[in-house]
């Protein structure tokens, strides 16, 4: 048997098995893509910073109850609410599928904390969503192997899988400079938890929420060849594969980066101890992007614009055409705790 037909072969096997986001989807998908719609409105523009230098051990290991403590008093914060599973009930329903697209170019030092998805994990269990419907993604396998997650594809547990070695992508999507084919994995979903990495980039400037969707389509090396990368990080996010999902931005930074990235230089890493939590992606990336800033100024390095790399993809994603949240720090609740 060839390559290519042990992997159709893995394809059509995992579809086939795992019923929860194959042929039975449909039904639940029409239930669900607009769930809760209007409480998502109602924190769009919220970005909640929960920081905690306890986090991170004497050994330089994440704490996860500190961890999980984090993400629940962030969620309850974001969501107007003093119960955990008040808060999680609050932006998601017990019938969904939901998709964790993490983070796992940079190994595991840069990569998305697997703490931080447990995490994730045990706030849609408490809530009554089957593991059975939990899908840890990203573009490949050695990637997520590489961060230390293990691949799972079988019908038990939660799903730990890639794009290219399980579902594939669908059919070519042209949006203004793009031209790119998406992960099946997005079709399968009802929502999504984006999982991002606060950390600089030598071509777009920073990557975060926003550019964390590059690992969605087959071709994202197309996209990082332009000063910040302007429009196209933008227009990937505008699809309505993308668009139209309710999308939970939970940014790792644990240990941020501030100075040759993507890729995991430890000279330029700083313990930030914090995650950053929030439904609108271009107010996330306009808080995290004046982060980075900071810590640059702090450690004497150019600004992004005077070292040619300024993110202007941010505000390109909250123009009058893009529309896809605010880029207005005045207009940006910060809440901390």
């Amino acid at each position: 048997m060839s390559s290519s037909e042990k992997f159709s072969k893995s394809r059509r096997e995992f579809l086939k098995k795992s019923t929860s986001i194959g042929l039975g989807l449909y039904g639940v998908m029409r239930l669900g893509i607009n769930f809760k719609a209007a409480d998502a409105a109602d924190v769009k523009s919220k970005v909640v910073i929960a920081q905690d230098d306890g986090v991170i051990d004497n050994q330089n290991a994440v704490v996860e109850s500190v961890v999980q403590k984090l993400l629940d008093d962030a969620l309850m914060n974001l969501m107007g609410v003093k119960n955990r599973n008040a808060a999680w009930s609050r932006y998601f329903d017990k019938k969904d599928i939901v998709g964790i697209k993490v983070n796992t170019l940079a190994g595991r030092r840069m990569s998305s904390h697997i703490s931080i998805v447990k995490a994730i994990i045990n706030g849609l269990k408490a809530i009554g969503i089957p593991e059975e419907n939990i899908i840890i993604w990203d573009k490949a396998d050695n990637d997520l192997t590489g961060a230390g997650f293990e691949i799972n594809t079988t019908r038990k547990g939660v799903k730990c899988l890639s794009t290219e070695s399980t579902v594939e992508y669908g059919d070519l999507i042209v949006y203004g400079s793009i031209a790119s084919c998406y992960s099946n994995i997005l079709s399968n979903c009802t929502v999504l938890v984006n999982v991002p990495v606060l950390k600089h980039h030598s071509m777009a400037g920073v990557t975060i929420s926003l550019k964390n969707w590059l690992g969605a389509i087959h071709n994202p090396n197309k996209y990082h060849f332009n000063a910040a990368a302007d429009p196209y990080i933008a227009d990937i996010n505008m699809p309505d594969i993308l668009r139209k999902k309710r999308q939970l931005i939970v940014c790792d930074a644990l240990l941020a980066q501030y100075n040759s990235g993507p890729g995991f230089n430890p000279n330029y890493t700083w313990n930030c101890n914090s995650l950053l939590v929030a439904t609108d992606p271009v107010a996330l990336d306009s808080v995290g992007a004046q982060m980075i800033e900071a810590k640059r100024k702090e450690m004497k390095l150019p600004s992004l614009k005077e070292a040619g790399i300024e993110p202007k993809y941010i505000a390109t994603a909250a123009d009058d055409e893009h529309q896809l949240g605010t880029n207005d720090l005045e207009k940006i609740q910060i809440a901390r705790v």
